[in-house]
């Protein structure tokens, strides 16, 4: 079932690709791809299919089509630097408990939502900017939540992308 699901997700990404090259947002090609491949695994740990990086992607192509090109490159950048998948944020299962920093998880216990879960040690979260999931989870237990805001941020994003662009320049 990964396997079909696998192919389905790299064949909507080349065609992503490839509608991007046919909107004239060539530029955008290479840091979209880099960032599609940062995040590819995700996708599975994310319930709703509409809220995957590729799906809303696809969804922002569909709204530029008879825009102009500063329109189109300005509307995908700003998708590329707000996807729901930033959301996520993943953290390794390192013995007994999950490490989590902190500041990123809120305990429900109290009502007011201001107690926090306390760890002695945390191991690093996911960057999908430097590493991708793949990478970062391959044989090991991954815990996936979803956060109260993006990691990272999106002009974190933007910059990222920025640099992204300026190395094919």
């Amino acid at each position: 079932m990964h396997a079909i699901k696998f192919l389905l997700q790299s064949e909507k990404t080349y065609r992503f690709l490839r509608q991007l090259v046919d909107l004239q947002l060539k530029e955008l090609v290479l840091p979209a791809n880099n960032l599609l491949c940062n995040l590819d695994g995700l996708e599975y740990y994310i319930e709703n299919d509409d809220r995957t990086p590729i799906e809303q992607l696809q969804a922002t192509l569909t709204d530029l089509v008879n825009r102009s090109k500063q329109a189109k490159y300005k509307t995908l950048f700003f998708a590329l630097c707000h996807l729901d998948a930033f959301k996520y944020n993943v953290s390794v299962f390192n013995g007994n408990v999950f490490q989590i920093p902190q500041e990123n998880i809120l305990d429900n216990i109290n009502s007011n939502r201001t107690a926090r879960i306390k760890t002695e040690q945390c191991t690093q979260i996911w960057d999908p900017l430097s590493i991708s999931f793949r990478q970062y989870s391959a044989g090991k237990t991954v815990h996936v939540w979803e956060a109260w805001q993006p990691t990272p941020r999106p002009e974190i994003v933007e910059k990222w992308l920025l640099k992204q662009i300026i190395k094919i320049a």
